[in-house]
């Protein structure tokens, strides 16, 4: 199972479609404050066959900030993303009784070629079961291994907590401006303290894209359920939720999306307040994108037509 995880981490990091985009410091900490700072959003298009969609300009994008319409003052659809990294894997015993799972997804990483990966990449592991064991960010994935030394599958499942933990630590200790989250699990919890709103406020302050890799089954109302869960998280975030049959297929996509989304940013101005958290200068702010101008981009009209796109859909600002 151990190599399941390394070999994630190694085909996400060392893919083929890695390239970087330069950011400044103040932009790599969740630039999403409303006083004339940047809030930068990332974009995936696809076609209906969840297909990436490359080659779209500045022009073909319209962004509101709570229905107010936006000037994108930022772009980019060539300079590929650094990112940031964290990879939580649930090992509770839910998670070991699927066995045959692991087993296959193994087996489909073998066959993944080594690739060389950008050097600014990070990543950090979390093993999570009734408490969490989490490494520090690393470009030396085999390191990683000592994590499964002498790690045991027992206790519960601490969910909630590993996703809280990820999202921090990607927001404290992340140096690159894009940050993703990849989870392995099926989705249930009987052990944490944090809450689905804790994770999702967080979230929203971080700007973090989550991906999620299912081992649920959907036979059983656990895993129907844990697959809700899943599918929130990634639903908020602009990020996709993944089957675990299809792992190599998911880690392909994944570094994809996450190396090479559009990068769109603007100066927020003229947004009505949507509503306030505790913190009375904190305000949460709906983002919208839509696609325009797309029928000179020599698609067939059942292409056009009917592409889809996946970004975050609330930052919180601050006035």
């Amino acid at each position: 199972m151990r190599y399941c995880v390394l070999f994630i981490l190694a085909f996400l990091l060392m893919s083929p479609f890695v390239r970087a985009q330069e950011k400044d410091k103040q932009e790599e900490q969740a630039i999403i404050t409303i006083n004339r700072e940047a809030v930068i959003v990332h974009v995936t298009v696809t076609d209906p066959a969840n297909r990436r969609i490359i080659g779209l300009k500045k022009e073909n994008f319209e962004i509101y900030d709570n229905n107010v319409r936006q000037e994108i003052e930022l772009f980019s659809d060539s300079e590929p993303n650094k990112v940031s990294l964290g990879i939580l894997f649930d090992d509770s015993n839910s998670m070991h009784e699927k066995e045959n799972k692991i087993r296959s997804a193994i087996e489909g990483l073998n066959k993944i070629k080594t690739y060389f990966g950008d050097a600014n990449d990070e990543a950090f592991l979390c093993l999570f079961k009734g408490s969490l064991i989490m490494s520090d960010f690393t470009h030396n994935i085999p390191a990683l291994n000592i994590l499964f030394e002498t790690d045991k599958p027992i206790g519960g499942t601490a969910f909630y907590d590993a996703v809280y933990a990820g999202i921090k630590k990607l927001k404290e200790e992340g140096k690159n401006t894009t940050k993703v989250l990849v989870i392995i699990s099926d989705g249930q919890d009987n052990n944490s303290r944090r809450t689905f709103k804790e994770i999702r406020d967080l979230a929203r302050e971080t700007g973090v894209i989550i991906y999620a890799i299912g081992t649920f089954d959907m036979n059983d109302q656990f895993g129907r359920e844990g697959r809700a869960i899943l599918q929130d998280l990634v639903d908020m975030t602009g990020g996709r939720l993944f089957e675990s049959t299809s792992i190599e297929n998911a880690c392909s996509q994944i570094a994809s999306e996450a190396k090479c989304a559009y990068s769109i940013g603007f100066y927020p101005s003229d947004t009505p307040q949507v509503a306030n958290t505790k913190k009375k200068e904190s305000i949460v702010h709906k983002i919208k994108i839509k696609l325009v101008n797309l029928i000179n981009l020599g698609l067939p009209s059942s292409i056009y037509k009917n592409l889809k796109h996946r970004e975050r859909e609330y930052y919180i600002g601050k006035d």
